[in-house]
């Protein structure tokens, strides 16, 4: 017999012979053929992972790519392989990025390692810090694109406190982590809150933001208008321009979920119908929902004319119907109880049309 592994010679005889591992992190394909006179060439493959080797791990503060904030382009992928799961590529560009936030307790130099894997030689990895100008570190193929390596330390001058470190394209990579070693996070100071959101009047978007977050991902929703997801830009129909609450919430990993009450205040725009909790009997002439917020009943008081024959519905946002009921004026202030038990929280519609008088809309928020 004659043994060849990946085109050399390795041994001869009944044996395969043996080599050495490799010394580098990475997964590895070996082909082996085995041949005889008068017989047939026989070839397996077979893949190993090499783990363990290169730059020893560093013990500070490490930062996944995932949680970092990436411009548009660049590709989030799932791998076993990765620290937290998941690892970003597309980073083949400067206008391509992930940006870290990075705490320090003091300013100095600090050893900056990259996470990363190249299925080819001749990559490197473009990176700067605070705004600066860009660096690179050139980084050696492993032979794989989903198991990761340490590259060589590179070494970068921050602030005390908060700091940005941009890696911002390269060549023939996929990123896993960033880790600073040495640094020691800051906490933050007071405790995580959605900051004042921000509302443009002319096209409804309202801006939200947190004060006092880590670095995890940020997920926002508002009652009755967006359910959880990650932007923070929602839109506002022209007719809750002016008037009309809403409660913001967010949560991250690591914090509490938080909420926050906002109310509408754009001048030109239709005042919203306001719903009272505490009504006048002897002179409301309006709508008014009782209580509100609510955790599923509510009362609804309202005036039409004595015999005036109406409708009493729940609406969604939309404009969508889901429960209606006729209603007989009485000529004074009356009152109906709407079971809402079975609607999922949020924000709701109550609307009273009568014959001769013309229709009211107010607003009740379910909050279970």
């Amino acid at each position: 017999f004659a043994w060849t592994l990946n085109g050399t010679n390795v041994a001869t005889g009944a044996n395969p012979g043996s080599i050495s591992a490799p010394g580098s992190n990475g997964g590895y394909t070996y082909t082996v053929s085995a041949t005889k006179s008068g017989c047939t060439t026989k070839t397996g493959t077979v893949g190993i992972t090499v783990s363990g080797c290169g730059p020893t791990p560093p013990t500070g503060n490490c930062y996944e790519a995932e949680a970092g904030s990436r411009s548009a382009g660049t590709e989030l992928s799932s791998g076993g392989n990765a620290s937290g799961g998941q690892y970003v590529g597309g980073l083949d560009s400067p206008s391509r990025y992930v940006d870290f936030a990075v705490n320090v307790t003091s300013a100095g130099s600090y050893p900056l390692t990259f996470y990363y894997s190249s299925g080819e030689a001749g990559g490197f990895i473009d990176y700067a810090v605070n705004g600066g100008g860009a660096n690179r570190q050139n980084i050696a193929a492993n032979g794989s694109w989903n198991t990761f390596i340490a590259s060589s330390a590179v070494t970068v001058s921050l602030n005390a406190g908060a700091n940005t470190i941009r890696v911002q394209g390269g060549f023939r990579f996929t990123l896993d982590k960033i880790c600073v070693n040495g640094g020691t996070t800051t906490p933050p100071t007071g405790n995580f809150a959605l900051d004042t959101p921000s509302l443009n009047c002319a096209n409804g978007d309202v801006t939200l933001s947190v004060i006092n977050g880590n670095s995890n991902p940020v997920e926002y929703q508002a009652v009755g208008l967006r359910g959880w997801a990650t932007g923070n830009v929602l839109n506002i129909p022209a007719h809750q321009r002016n008037g009309t609450s809403f409660t913001f919430q967010a949560r991250q990993s690591g914090n509490s979920d938080v909420s926050r009450v906002f109310t509408t205040g754009c001048a030109g725009y239709r005042i919203g119908v306001t719903a009272s909790s505490e009504p006048d009997a002897d002179t409301d002439t309006g709508l008014v929902i009782s209580p509100n917020p609510s955790s599923g009943r509510v009362s609804v008081r309202f005036r039409l004319g004595a015999g005036e024959r109406g409708s009493l519905s729940v609406q969604s946002l939309t404009g969508a119907v889901l429960q209606s009921r006729a209603v007989i004026g009485t000529g004074a202030a009356q009152t109906e109880v709407l079971d809402m038990e079975r609607e999922p929280s949020g924000l709701y519609l109550i609307r009273v049309s009568g014959a001769n008088s013309k229709a009211q809309t107010g607003r009740v928020l379910l909050n279970r």
